[in-house]
């Protein structure tokens, strides 16, 4: 998400996505589930 940021905020890529009117996005929390290791049996 820092690269995506860091791109749309610097030429060249700053002209592109006012074009396409990129925008910054929020980071990614995942939820308390996540921590959980999945059980696998093969």
């Amino acid at each position: 998400m820092i690269l995506y940021h860091n791109a749309i905020d610097q030429v060249p890529g700053v002209i592109v996505a006012k074009m396409f009117s990129f925008d910054h996005r929020e980071y990614f929390d995942a939820g308390p589930e996540a921590d959980q290791v999945p059980s696998v049996s093969f």
